[in-house]
Formats: structure tokens, sequence, C-alpha cells
């Protein structure tokens, strides 16, 4: 009796693993490192900006841009970075990208990631980004430096921003 209850607890659990899910794929990574000389990459341009609707607006020197409290609490810039479209350039390339804030007082790190790009139109875009600069910028002109690379290019902007509270 043992024996044939062990044969159906056998063949009842093999049945169940012949009828369950596959196990799904994990996420694509999309963590890449900076590349350690740019002198010899392509340059691209690149922009750092906000969406209109789905217009990207890029920042201009002097510009005011408003922060936001994010859910946690946190005060924010939102910006989103556009680069023209290349030849070789595939939707959802993942690409290197630094933002550093600096001042003439201090310069301060930002976010280094790697963020995957979506193709809109002629742009590749990534964004918004939930940068949180230090809150003593907050009201004075501070430059906002993007840098997206890879292992084909690198691309550098800076823009003079006003943060407002």
């Amino acid at each position: 009796m043992y024996r044939t209850f062990s044969w159906m607890l056998f063949a009842l659990t093999l049945t169940a693993l012949a009828c369950a899910e596959p196990e799904l794929e994990p996420a694509e990574d999309c963590s890449t490192e900076p590349p350690t000389d740019t002198s010899m990459l392509a340059q691209r341009s690149v922009r750092i900006g906000h969406l209109d609707g789905a217009t990207f607006v890029p920042w201009v020197d002097g510009q005011e841009v408003q922060s936001i409290i994010g859910f946690q609490g946190s005060s924010m810039i939102t910006p989103y970075i556009d680069l023209p479209t290349e030849a070789g350039d595939v939707d959802g390339a993942c690409w290197w990208v630094e933002i550093e804030y600096l001042s003439p007082i201090d310069n301060l790190p930002g976010g280094q990631t790697g963020l995957v790009f979506s193709q809109e139109g002629e742009s590749m875009r990534a964004g918004p980004l939930f940068e949180q600069p230090d809150t003593s910028y907050y009201g004075k002109p501070v430059t906002v430096r993007v840098t997206v690379a890879s292992r084909d290019f690198v691309a550098v902007d800076e823009v003079e921003i006003v943060i407002r509270s």
C-alpha cells in the first residue's frame, strides 16, 4: 500500500511539474562602465531638458527649472536626456550616463549609471531621471553637465540653470 501511494505521489509530482509555467527570463541588465579613455571616441551631441507633452525641450542657459517633491518627500528635478539618432543606434540601447552639478564654490557629483535609451522619432531619449541636487544650489545659477558614453562614442553638454523650489 505504501509503495502504491509513493508511486502515485511521484506521478502526481511529475504531472504538476509538467503543467507548471516556464521560468521567466531575468530582465536585461543595463549596467555599464564608463570608458577609461574617451580621447579616441567619436564625439556626439547631447542635450538635457524636459518634455512639453511628447516634445523634448532642451534647457538653455539661465533657464529656471522647477523642482518637484517625490512620493517619499524628497525634492528633485526630473530631466530627460536626448541625443540625435545616428546610424547603428538601436531602440533599447544601454549607455553610461553621468550628471554633475558644477558651481563656483564646489562641484557635486550627481548620478552615474547605465540607462536604457528609447528611440523617439529622430532622437534617442532617456528619462525622466530623478535627480536630487543639493538644495544649497536652489535659487542660484548652477551648471549641469551631462555625459553619455558607450564603447563607441562620448557626448557632453553643459547648461547653466536656476533650480526653483
